[in-house]
């Protein structure tokens, strides 16, 4: 089916109330692939969508205004709606809630340890921006051992680039991981199986060393 079909079934969902594809129908304005970017009406489809009960478009409503599309920017005005999608537990508005703590956004204070709760809440349920941004955080604290937790978790969710850096840190050995070729070369493989050039050559360089005398993983 092409785009084109696709939007107007989204668009003839969303005009019979459906609050899923009001709020989708939101986003493909705001993102402007697939129709012609309008934020004003992907304000209307957001504000259609909370009003028949999407939450994720509660969220999308406080990026509106954050950055101040199709509306005059207010980032008070996007933390209000931030906080009401964190309470609902949706993971853009939690992730976004924490990151305004993290920065000191608006009427919010810095608050380091509530925004890393947020972001942690978000992360374990399996928000790859939330995760992405913990390998980071922990990293320039010098907490390597947890950063490699979060990079190992971003490379389970077919992250190429997270793939090919966990089997480097598993080809190398580190202090906060033990060396094993073989799990490097596991790591090397996935990431090599979603074209990555960098991962492909160290397979290469594992196949020519007959460094994979190993069971190749299933």
């Amino acid at each position: 089916m092409s785009q084109k079909l696709d939007f107007q079934e989204l668009l003839f969902k969303a005009k019979c109330g459906d609050a899923q594809a009001q709020c989708e129908l939101g986003k493909c304005y705001a993102d402007g692939e697939i129709v012609e970017q309008d934020y004003k009406k992907s304000l209307y489809w957001f504000n259609e969508a909370v009003k028949n009960g999407s939450v994720m478009a509660i969220a999308c409503l406080g990026v509106m205004y954050e950055l101040g599309h199709g509306v005059e920017a207010d980032v008070n005005k996007a933390i209000e709606y931030y906080q009401r999608a964190a309470y609902e537990n949706e993971p853009t508005g939690t992730y976004n809630m924490g990151l305004c703590y993290f920065y000191g956004k608006g009427i919010v204070k810095e608050n380091k340890r509530r925004a890393i709760n947020y972001i942690t809440e978000v992360a374990k349920a399996g928000f790859v921006k939330a995760m992405k941004f913990l390998i980071t955080y922990y990293c320039e604290r010098s907490d390597f051992e947890k950063s490699f937790y979060w990079l190992e978790q971003v490379a389970l969710t077919g992250d190429d680039d997270c793939q090919l850096r966990v089997g480097r840190c598993y080809e190398k050995g580190t202090s906060f991981v033990e060396q094993d070729k073989e799990k490097a070369f596991e790591w090397y493989l996935k990431a090599a199986e979603q074209g990555n050039e960098q991962a492909m050559e160290r397979v290469n360089v594992y196949y020519a060393s007959k460094l994979y005398d190993f069971k190749m993983p299933k």
